[in-house]
Protein backbone atom coordinates (compact mmCIF):
# COMPACT_ATOMS: atom_id res chain seq x y z
CA UNK A 1 0.00 0.00 0.00
CA UNK A 2 1.20 3.77 -0.98
CA UNK A 3 -0.40 6.61 0.74
CA UNK A 4 0.07 9.61 -1.35
CA UNK A 5 -0.90 12.98 0.30
CA UNK A 6 -0.20 15.88 -1.82
CA UNK A 7 0.36 19.36 0.15
CA UNK A 8 0.81 23.12 -0.86
CA UNK A 9 1.53 25.86 1.52
CA UNK A 10 -0.13 23.80 4.55
CA UNK A 11 2.61 22.72 6.37
CA UNK A 12 0.82 22.65 10.34
CA UNK A 13 -2.59 20.49 8.92
CA UNK A 14 -0.31 18.16 7.01
CA UNK A 15 1.42 17.59 10.45
CA UNK A 16 -2.00 16.81 12.05
CA UNK A 17 -2.40 14.93 9.50
CA UNK A 18 0.20 12.60 9.46
CA UNK A 19 -0.09 12.67 13.38
CA UNK A 20 -3.40 11.42 12.48
CA UNK A 21 -2.49 8.76 10.23
CA UNK A 22 0.35 7.75 12.58
CA UNK A 23 -2.08 7.23 14.98
CA UNK A 24 -4.16 4.15 12.58
CA UNK A 25 -4.30 0.82 13.15
CA UNK A 26 -0.99 -0.19 11.21
CA UNK A 27 -2.32 -2.69 8.23
CA UNK A 28 -0.27 -6.45 8.18
CA UNK A 29 1.19 -5.27 4.55
CA UNK A 30 4.37 -3.10 4.38
CA UNK A 31 2.96 0.59 3.68
CA UNK A 32 4.77 3.59 2.30
CA UNK A 33 3.90 6.95 2.63
CA UNK A 34 4.58 9.54 0.00
CA UNK A 35 3.88 13.55 0.85
CA UNK A 36 3.67 15.51 -2.48
CA UNK A 37 4.47 18.86 -2.04
CA UNK A 38 4.08 21.02 -4.96
CA UNK A 39 5.37 24.80 -6.26
CA UNK A 40 7.58 26.36 -3.39
CA UNK A 41 8.90 24.56 -0.23
CA UNK A 42 6.79 25.56 2.73
CA UNK A 43 7.66 23.30 5.38
CA UNK A 44 6.39 20.14 4.10
CA UNK A 45 9.70 18.09 4.54
CA UNK A 46 10.33 18.87 7.65
CA UNK A 47 6.41 17.61 8.92
CA UNK A 48 7.40 14.35 6.96
CA UNK A 49 10.75 13.45 9.39
CA UNK A 50 8.34 13.75 12.21
CA UNK A 51 5.72 11.06 10.74
CA UNK A 52 5.50 7.59 12.87
CA UNK A 53 7.99 5.28 11.75
CA UNK A 54 6.21 2.60 10.43
CA UNK A 55 4.58 4.82 7.77
CA UNK A 56 7.97 4.89 5.73
CA UNK A 57 7.05 8.68 4.54
CA UNK A 58 8.97 9.92 2.39
CA UNK A 59 9.33 13.77 0.74
CA UNK A 60 8.41 14.63 -2.88
CA UNK A 61 8.79 17.75 -4.37
CA UNK A 62 7.69 19.33 -7.72
CA UNK A 63 8.19 22.82 -8.50
CA UNK A 64 5.24 23.44 -10.86
CA UNK A 65 2.25 24.64 -8.42
CA UNK A 66 -0.05 21.83 -9.87
CA UNK A 67 -1.73 18.79 -8.06
CA UNK A 68 -2.42 16.53 -10.57
CA UNK A 69 1.50 16.88 -11.77
CA UNK A 70 2.34 15.95 -8.20
CA UNK A 71 -0.07 13.72 -8.18
CA UNK A 72 1.40 12.11 -11.58
CA UNK A 73 4.76 11.75 -10.53
CA UNK A 74 3.92 9.91 -7.45
CA UNK A 75 2.46 7.11 -9.49
CA UNK A 76 5.29 7.30 -12.05
CA UNK A 77 6.71 5.93 -8.63
CA UNK A 78 5.11 3.36 -8.20
CA UNK A 79 4.58 -0.56 -8.55
CA UNK A 80 1.51 -2.30 -9.00
CA UNK A 81 0.46 -1.61 -5.68
CA UNK A 82 -3.03 0.00 -4.76
CA UNK A 83 -2.35 3.78 -3.96
CA UNK A 84 -4.50 5.66 -0.96
CA UNK A 85 -5.11 9.24 -1.30
CA UNK A 86 -5.57 11.74 1.32
CA UNK A 87 -5.68 15.46 1.72
CA UNK A 88 -3.61 17.46 3.85
CA UNK A 89 -6.36 18.94 5.98
CA UNK A 90 -7.86 15.57 7.24
CA UNK A 91 -8.11 13.82 10.29
CA UNK A 92 -8.49 10.26 9.42
CA UNK A 93 -9.87 7.36 11.63
CA UNK A 94 -7.85 4.87 13.34
CA UNK A 95 -9.85 2.44 11.24
CA UNK A 96 -9.35 3.76 7.51
CA UNK A 97 -5.70 2.22 6.20
CA UNK A 98 -6.89 -1.64 7.34
CA UNK A 99 -10.57 -1.47 5.95
CA UNK A 100 -8.38 -0.74 2.85
CA UNK A 101 -5.85 -3.54 3.07
CA UNK A 102 -9.04 -5.80 4.08
CA UNK A 103 -10.98 -3.84 0.68
CA UNK A 104 -8.39 -4.57 -1.57
CA UNK A 105 -7.28 -8.06 -0.57
CA UNK A 106 -11.39 -9.19 -1.54
CA UNK A 107 -10.77 -7.22 -4.35
CA UNK A 108 -7.40 -7.94 -6.28
CA UNK A 109 -8.72 -6.11 -9.81
CA UNK A 110 -11.12 -3.96 -10.98
CA UNK A 111 -12.26 -1.78 -8.79
CA UNK A 112 -11.23 0.92 -7.46
CA UNK A 113 -12.28 2.37 -3.71
CA UNK A 114 -13.46 5.19 -1.82
CA UNK A 115 -14.84 6.04 1.74
CA UNK A 116 -17.09 8.57 3.51
CA UNK A 117 -16.48 11.99 4.44
CA UNK A 118 -17.15 14.18 7.78
CA UNK A 119 -16.69 17.76 8.78
CA UNK A 120 -14.50 19.64 11.34
CA UNK A 121 -15.59 23.41 11.00
CA UNK A 122 -13.76 25.94 12.54
CA UNK A 123 -17.16 27.95 12.80
CA UNK A 124 -20.08 26.40 11.02
CA UNK A 125 -21.78 28.55 8.23
CA UNK A 126 -25.07 29.84 8.30
CA UNK A 127 -27.71 27.27 6.32
CA UNK A 128 -28.34 29.09 3.85
CA UNK A 129 -24.76 29.15 2.96
CA UNK A 130 -24.51 25.39 3.72
CA UNK A 131 -26.98 24.79 0.80
CA UNK A 132 -24.86 26.21 -2.12
CA UNK A 133 -21.62 24.67 -0.30
CA UNK A 134 -20.26 21.74 -2.12
CA UNK A 135 -19.68 17.86 -0.18
CA UNK A 136 -16.14 18.90 0.18
CA UNK A 137 -17.17 21.42 3.08
CA UNK A 138 -20.41 19.28 3.84
CA UNK A 139 -19.74 15.95 4.34
CA UNK A 140 -20.28 12.72 2.59
CA UNK A 141 -22.00 9.67 4.35
CA UNK A 142 -21.74 6.57 1.30
CA UNK A 143 -23.19 3.40 1.25
CA UNK A 144 -23.97 0.74 -1.28
CA UNK A 145 -25.96 2.87 -3.31
CA UNK A 146 -23.22 5.20 -4.33
CA UNK A 147 -21.45 2.45 -6.12
CA UNK A 148 -23.73 2.99 -9.34
CA UNK A 149 -22.24 6.23 -10.01
CA UNK A 150 -19.20 6.59 -12.18
CA UNK A 151 -17.49 8.73 -9.55
CA UNK A 152 -18.85 8.64 -6.01
CA UNK A 153 -16.03 9.51 -4.24
CA UNK A 154 -14.53 13.27 -3.17
CA UNK A 155 -10.81 13.23 -3.45
CA UNK A 156 -9.91 13.27 -0.11
CA UNK A 157 -10.09 9.73 0.69
CA UNK A 158 -10.21 7.54 -2.01
CA UNK A 159 -8.04 4.81 -3.53
CA UNK A 160 -6.93 2.90 -7.27
CA UNK A 161 -4.55 0.37 -8.38
CA UNK A 162 -1.26 2.24 -9.96
CA UNK A 163 -1.23 0.14 -12.69
CA UNK A 164 -5.25 1.31 -13.16
CA UNK A 165 -4.53 5.37 -12.92
CA UNK A 166 -1.65 4.77 -15.41
CA UNK A 167 -3.50 2.55 -17.86
CA UNK A 168 -5.81 5.40 -17.72
CA UNK A 169 -3.11 7.84 -18.41
CA UNK A 170 -3.07 9.45 -14.90
CA UNK A 171 -4.58 12.61 -13.28
CA UNK A 172 -5.26 15.26 -16.03
CA UNK A 173 -2.96 18.29 -15.55
CA UNK A 174 -5.85 20.82 -17.10
CA UNK A 175 -7.96 20.18 -13.89
CA UNK A 176 -7.04 21.19 -10.56
CA UNK A 177 -5.49 23.08 -8.11
CA UNK A 178 -2.83 25.19 -10.29
CA UNK A 179 -4.28 24.23 -13.27
CA UNK A 180 -4.33 27.46 -15.61
CA UNK A 181 -8.07 27.06 -16.09
CA UNK A 182 -8.94 27.28 -12.10
CA UNK A 183 -10.56 24.11 -13.05
CA UNK A 184 -11.78 21.67 -10.07
CA UNK A 185 -12.76 18.00 -9.46
CA UNK A 186 -9.31 16.25 -10.67
CA UNK A 187 -10.39 13.26 -8.44
CA UNK A 188 -13.60 13.27 -9.98
CA UNK A 189 -12.27 13.39 -13.84
CA UNK A 190 -9.58 10.30 -13.02
CA UNK A 191 -12.37 8.51 -11.32
CA UNK A 192 -15.04 8.86 -14.47
CA UNK A 193 -11.64 7.62 -16.72
CA UNK A 194 -11.25 4.65 -14.19
CA UNK A 195 -15.52 3.72 -14.61
CA UNK A 196 -15.18 4.37 -18.21
CA UNK A 197 -12.09 1.87 -18.66
CA UNK A 198 -14.65 -0.55 -17.08
CA UNK A 199 -13.55 -0.23 -13.51
CA UNK A 200 -16.33 -0.31 -10.55
CA UNK A 201 -16.75 2.19 -8.00
CA UNK A 202 -16.85 0.12 -4.27
CA UNK A 203 -17.29 2.04 -0.90
CA UNK A 204 -15.23 1.25 1.76
CA UNK A 205 -17.47 1.52 5.22
CA UNK A 206 -14.85 2.08 8.00
CA UNK A 207 -12.49 4.24 6.09
CA UNK A 208 -13.29 7.56 7.44
CA UNK A 209 -11.77 11.21 7.87
CA UNK A 210 -13.10 14.57 8.49
CA UNK A 211 -12.03 16.81 6.33
CA UNK A 212 -10.89 20.88 8.54
CA UNK A 213 -13.54 23.42 6.41
CA UNK A 214 -11.58 27.30 7.91
CA UNK A 215 -14.03 29.76 8.06
CA UNK A 216 -12.38 31.56 4.68
CA UNK A 217 -13.55 28.40 2.96
CA UNK A 218 -17.78 27.98 3.45
CA UNK A 219 -18.09 31.72 3.28
CA UNK A 220 -20.56 33.25 1.05
CA UNK A 221 -17.69 34.92 -1.19
CA UNK A 222 -16.18 31.41 -1.25
CA UNK A 223 -19.10 29.47 -2.12
CA UNK A 224 -19.90 32.06 -5.24
CA UNK A 225 -15.89 31.57 -6.39
CA UNK A 226 -16.31 27.60 -5.79
CA UNK A 227 -19.30 27.70 -8.01
CA UNK A 228 -17.57 29.27 -10.56
CA UNK A 229 -15.04 26.70 -10.43
CA UNK A 230 -17.19 23.74 -9.83
CA UNK A 231 -18.85 25.01 -13.09
CA UNK A 232 -15.48 25.58 -14.99
CA UNK A 233 -15.00 21.60 -14.25
CA UNK A 234 -17.94 20.95 -15.88
CA UNK A 235 -17.23 22.89 -18.81
CA UNK A 236 -14.35 21.13 -19.26
CA UNK A 237 -15.33 17.86 -18.84
CA UNK A 238 -18.60 17.23 -20.06
CA UNK A 239 -19.48 16.76 -24.17
CA UNK A 240 -23.20 18.46 -25.08
CA UNK A 241 -24.54 18.05 -28.27
CA UNK A 242 -26.91 20.50 -30.13
CA UNK A 243 -26.79 23.18 -31.88
CA UNK A 244 -24.23 25.59 -30.11
CA UNK A 245 -23.36 29.67 -29.72
CA UNK A 246 -19.44 29.58 -29.82
CA UNK A 247 -19.05 26.26 -27.83
CA UNK A 248 -21.68 27.03 -25.44
CA UNK A 249 -25.13 24.71 -26.08
CA UNK A 250 -27.99 27.15 -26.78
CA UNK A 251 -30.20 25.38 -24.05
CA UNK A 252 -27.42 26.41 -21.36
CA UNK A 253 -27.22 30.40 -23.36
CA UNK A 254 -30.93 30.53 -22.91
CA UNK A 255 -31.18 29.73 -19.05
CA UNK A 256 -28.38 31.90 -18.47
CA UNK A 257 -29.86 35.01 -19.52
CA UNK A 258 -33.47 33.77 -18.10
CA UNK A 259 -31.67 33.09 -14.81
CA UNK A 260 -30.46 36.75 -15.00
CA UNK A 261 -34.08 38.45 -16.17
CA UNK A 262 -35.44 37.08 -13.04
CA UNK A 263 -32.84 37.87 -10.81
CA UNK A 264 -32.25 41.31 -11.31
CA UNK A 265 -35.75 42.27 -12.97
CA UNK A 266 -37.58 40.82 -10.41
CA UNK A 267 -35.92 41.28 -7.78
CA UNK A 268 -39.10 41.28 -5.22
CA UNK A 269 -39.73 37.86 -6.39
CA UNK A 270 -36.40 36.12 -4.29
CA UNK A 271 -35.63 36.20 -0.41
CA UNK A 272 -32.22 37.37 0.71
CA UNK A 273 -31.39 33.40 0.61
CA UNK A 274 -32.89 32.82 -2.50
CA UNK A 275 -31.67 35.03 -4.12
CA UNK A 276 -27.63 33.88 -2.62
CA UNK A 277 -28.68 30.69 -4.05
CA UNK A 278 -29.50 31.92 -7.67
CA UNK A 279 -26.40 34.41 -7.70
CA UNK A 280 -24.38 30.79 -6.96
CA UNK A 281 -26.13 28.99 -9.68
CA UNK A 282 -25.78 31.99 -11.92
CA UNK A 283 -21.47 31.59 -11.34
CA UNK A 284 -21.79 27.78 -12.06
CA UNK A 285 -23.46 28.40 -15.34
CA UNK A 286 -20.70 31.15 -16.13
CA UNK A 287 -18.05 28.95 -15.27
CA UNK A 288 -19.89 25.98 -17.07
CA UNK A 289 -19.70 28.34 -19.97
CA UNK A 290 -16.33 29.41 -19.58
CA UNK A 291 -15.02 25.93 -19.49
CA UNK A 292 -17.17 24.67 -22.57
CA UNK A 293 -15.17 27.87 -24.85
CA UNK A 294 -12.27 27.23 -23.28
CA UNK A 295 -12.17 23.75 -25.32
CA UNK A 296 -13.89 25.17 -28.16
CA UNK A 297 -11.31 27.32 -29.27
CA UNK A 298 -8.58 24.94 -28.44
CA UNK A 299 -10.07 22.34 -30.75
CA UNK A 300 -10.30 24.74 -32.99
CA UNK A 301 -6.91 25.65 -32.80
CA UNK A 302 -5.78 21.65 -32.89
CA UNK A 303 -4.26 21.94 -29.58
CA UNK A 304 -5.74 18.72 -28.22
CA UNK A 305 -7.15 19.76 -25.27
CA UNK A 306 -10.93 18.78 -25.90
CA UNK A 307 -9.84 15.59 -26.69
CA UNK A 308 -8.01 15.31 -23.39
CA UNK A 309 -10.46 17.33 -20.98
CA UNK A 310 -13.66 16.06 -22.26
CA UNK A 311 -14.85 13.02 -20.89
CA UNK A 312 -18.71 12.46 -21.50
CA UNK A 313 -19.34 13.13 -17.40
CA UNK A 314 -22.82 13.11 -17.03
CA UNK A 315 -24.25 15.33 -14.66
CA UNK A 316 -26.34 12.74 -11.83
CA UNK A 317 -23.06 10.32 -11.14
CA UNK A 318 -20.19 12.66 -9.71
CA UNK A 319 -19.92 13.49 -5.98
CA UNK A 320 -20.09 16.85 -6.57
Amino acid sequence: MIIVIPTCGRSELLRTTLQTLGECRQPSSPVRTVVAENGPRAGAEEAVRGAAAWLHAEYQHSETPNKSASLNLAIAGAGEELMVFFDDDVRIASSTLVAYQQAAERHPAGVFFGGSMGVDYEEAPPEWVKQTLPPSALGVMLDSAAEARKAPFLGCNWAAYASDLRRCGGFNVNVGPGAISGATGQETEMQVRLSLAGLRPKVVPDAMVWHYVPKARCSPQWSLARSYKNGMSTGLTRKHDGMQFFGCPTWLVRKYVGQIIALYLNPMTYSRHRRFKAKCDLQYMRGQMAGLRHVWMHSRRGAGLGERAVVNLPGTDVAG
